[in-house]
């Protein structure tokens, strides 16, 4: 299977002996005269910008041709990603300036983006950048004008894969796009160039996740059909140490505590993805799934009815796209083909379905989370199954069977399993507990249940074999 492109990008701090304020500042005047044409016309041309581009007043010299194009790409995307007009520099920025608690030049400062350059491989990877060892990269905006930015704070391996980017530049490998602003330079490229994770994949067997702000569950699952299966392996990691820490610390965002816990947070997730990984290249998955949760379509007004707590948790402590970001990276360069499934109802029917596996209730919603990839790639990715419409749902005549006997064990009388909508609405209304807990997960599994506690992480781990 053909793997699309796996856009990354590197943020690295730099250093340069020379002010690039005049670059910077002159290439925003093109961009934002650029982005004000399109919003006035959305459906110009490349050739229409260009021409009107080199009719502005005041063009500035050292904007050369390359950076004229550049800003048309940057333009679009600003627009692409914005349905309403942008205020560059941000609403705050402009209020302050309206109420003269700006003076003009720090509010045309704040006004300022980084300078967009396309990458183009034909072109040693980027017209206007070069790579010139592991600590240092050529800033050329004209033949005249050279200026060398000194990388700070670049570790061992991140230099090693600075340099292996050297080569590919020298030898018209990839295209590498640079951004580049006062104090960061930011590189994109196609990661999967840089590092291939190549192996033989079992047919059928699925690495799956259920991730939510204090545990996450994942589950190894050889497939045979939507109801037959084998658990290889599954486990838990628990971030809820550190969230509970860092909810008793009360301090302000600026004190050094706060920053302690964000960082090892972020470290973590990071560790939890690189685990994650390395799991599903020892047991050689077919398929990665994952949840495709989007809280920005939720309802503000659904949100505000949650708890302040409760809100922390989801949209402040939970780092869900660092961590999808960082399985998608390694998993894109890999033999694994990545999927994201619906989430609707995978807890319940994974703790009704799965619930004689007496695993914990995140590692059961893995496991139906799983099934859905399993049905997707097999029907829609690899097509070996006639396409159906019954991805999300299992059908309730299969799993009759085990449906019954959960529903006996936590005591909830269904007359009819007709559909999960009306399944779920009987279970809920008769307030009775679905979920299996860890507790009773762990009294289950005592003899086989191998745990991890990270002292100096806040991470604890359970694999249950």
């Amino acid at each position: 299977m053909k793997k699309n492109q796996n856009l990354v990008t590197w943020k690295i701090k730099y250093s340069c002996e020379h002010n690039l304020f005049d670059y910077i500042d002159s290439y925003n005047k093109v961009l934002r005269f650029t982005y004000n044409r399109l919003r006035e016309n959305p459906e110009m041309t490349t050739k229409e910008l260009t021409e009107k581009q080199k009719l502005m007043k005041h063009l500035p010299e050292c904007i050369g041709s390359h950076l004229l194009n550049s800003a048309i790409f940057d333009a679009r995307a600003i627009i692409s990603t914005n349905k309403k007009p942008v205020i560059f520099g941000g609403k705050l920025n402009f209020l302050k300036r309206c109420q003269h608690k700006l003076d003009l030049e720090t509010f045309r400062r704040n006004r300022l983006v980084p300078i967009y350059s396309v990458g183009e491989s034909a072109k040693h990877s980027n017209r206007l950048f070069r790579i010139m060892d592991g600590n240092r990269i050529l800033f050329q905006p004209d033949r005249k004008h050279h200026y060398t930015l000194q990388l700070i704070n670049v570790g061992r391996n991140r230099s090693k894969d600075i340099m292996t980017l050297q080569e590919f530049q020298r030898n018209c490998h990839i295209p590498i796009t640079y951004k580049m602003d006062f104090d960061y330079i930011y590189m994109t490229f196609d990661y999967n160039c840089l590092y291939q994770s190549l192996y033989g994949v079992k047919q059928n067997r699925v690495i799956a996740i259920d991730m939510n702000p204090n545990h996450l569950g994942y589950s190894v699952v050889d497939w045979k059909n939507e109801s037959q299966y084998q658990v290889i392996e599954s486990g838990t990691f628990s971030l809820q140490k550190l969230n509970e820490y860092q909810n008793l610390l009360k301090v302000s965002s600026s004190d050094t505590r706060h920053k302690y816990v964000v960082n090892k947070r972020k470290h973590e997730v990071i560790y939890i993805a690189n685990r994650l990984f390395e799991i599903c290249k020892h047991y050689r998955c077919e398929m990665f799934v994952i949840e495709d949760l989007d809280f920005d379509k939720e309802n503000k007004s659904k949100r505000n009815k949650k708890s302040k707590k409760f809100n922390k948790l989801v949209r402040n402590q939970w780092l869900r796209d660092l961590l999808v970001c960082q399985i998608r990276k390694r998993v894109n360069c890999s033999s694994t083909a990545f999927i994201e499934a619906a989430p609707q109802y995978s807890s319940f029917i994974g703790n009704l379905i799965y619930r004689q596996e007496k695993l914990p209730d995140e590692i059961l919603a893995s496991i139906e989370i799983g099934r859905r990839g399993f049905e997707f790639g097999t029907q829609y990715l690899f097509n070996r199954r006639p396409q159906q419409k019954t991805v999300i749902f299992p059908k309730v005549e299969s799993v009759k069977n085990q449906l019954s006997i959960s529903l006996a064990e936590i005591g909830v009388d269904v007359p009819e399993l007709t559909n999960w909508i009306s399944i779920y609405g009987v279970v809920k209304k008769s307030g009775m507990k679905y979920r299996f807990s860890m507790l009773e997960a762990k009294a289950f599994h005592s003899d086989s249940l191998f745990s991890k506690f990270y002292k100096h992480y806040y991470l604890d781990t359970y694999v249950f074999l």
